[in-house]
């Protein structure tokens, strides 16, 4: 388990050019089906129909696209598994019920939700990034609390465990953060500080390995950064962002092609899988590093 909050932080040197530069949001949302499946792997297999796979512009201006990277993310949710579950999805958990008049621990399995949920107390969630590059990938924390302050940044991937295992994304690959078998435990509230309003996750991918953002060592569950470098990158890589979700497919539970393509060797996630829940649209200049937030919003009592 790593219990903590999270800032999105994408840093991308080069990326794909599409026809999408000057289409305003309400146009573009049109097309992203098509530009996801062509930043795909086309399946061996010709993938069953499916209903057709739409999304709907979220939290976003009516700024016209500019160049930038769609990058691909989804919250997943612990919840309990089902008879119905794909046994191979399913996984242990600290996840507890009541039943009884007592607190019984259960199966798990991950659940996707929506980027605008707000997430209870002790949920365990993790989260899925696709990127149509290869790179390195760091992530970086902060907490945003109830008074609008935030906490200081800190860095809490990748740690040597991860390093030539799981600190890398591809193109056709789902990155799972922390991993596919961790999470991140939402907690509302630590003792000394302000009630916490959102959990903020920065995500750096990197064509090459940050000599400033070395890998956590063993037993080393985060490392402060300092904040005025942590300032100097935001403004630096700072850029519009657009945002798109999926429609109906909240609730849905990890597929097994999901699953697969994040290990390694294993597979790649193709034009027919599963769709990311949430596209963020990330203007960036041809050699730069790009930024954007994501929250993990606490539900407030």
């Amino acid at each position: 388990m790593r219990y903590l909050t999270v800032l999105l932080f994408v840093s991308v040197f080069c990326y794909a050019q599409d026809s999408s530069r000057g289409l305003k949001p309400r146009e573009y949302v049109d097309k992203l089906p098509q530009v996801i499946s062509m930043q795909r792997p086309k399946a061996k297999i010709k993938p069953a129909v499916k209903n057709a796979i739409k999304y709907k512009v979220i939290g976003t201006d009516g700024d016209a696209i500019d160049q930038g990277v769609n990058v691909g993310f989804t919250f997943w949710r612990l919840v309990e598994s089902g008879p119905g579950d794909d046994a191979a999805m399913v996984e242990k958990s600290r996840l507890a019920v009541r039943k009884h008049n007592a607190d019984v621990r259960v199966d798990a399995i991950a659940q996707r939700v929506e980027s605008t949920t707000e997430f209870a107390d002790g949920d365990e969630i993790r989260f899925s990034i696709e990127v149509p590059i290869a790179g390195y990938v760091y992530l970086i924390n902060r907490e945003r609390y109830i008074d609008g302050s935030y906490s200081d940044p800190y860095l809490i991937f990748p740690s040597s465990r991860d390093v030539g295992r799981t600190d890398k994304v591809t193109a056709g690959k789902l990155l799972f953060l922390p991993s596919d078998s961790e999470t991140f435990v939402i907690m509302s509230y630590v003792e000394g500080k302000p009630r916490k309003e959102a959990e903020v996750f920065t995500v750096i991918v990197s064509p090459h390995p940050l000599a400033e953002l070395a890998p956590l060592g063993d037993g080393e569950q985060l490392r402060r950064i300092d904040p005025r470098k942590f300032a100097e990158w935001s403004k630096e890589w700072g850029g519009r962002v657009w945002s798109f979700e999926q429609e109906g497919s909240t609730k849905a539970k990890i597929t097994r092609a999901e699953k697969m393509a994040y290990v390694a060797g294993k597979g790649t996630i193709n034009v027919g899988d599963a769709f990311p829940q949430t596209i963020y649209r990330v203007e960036v200049m041809k050699d730069k590093p790009l930024l954007f937030n994501v929250l993990a919003n606490i539900r407030q009592r």
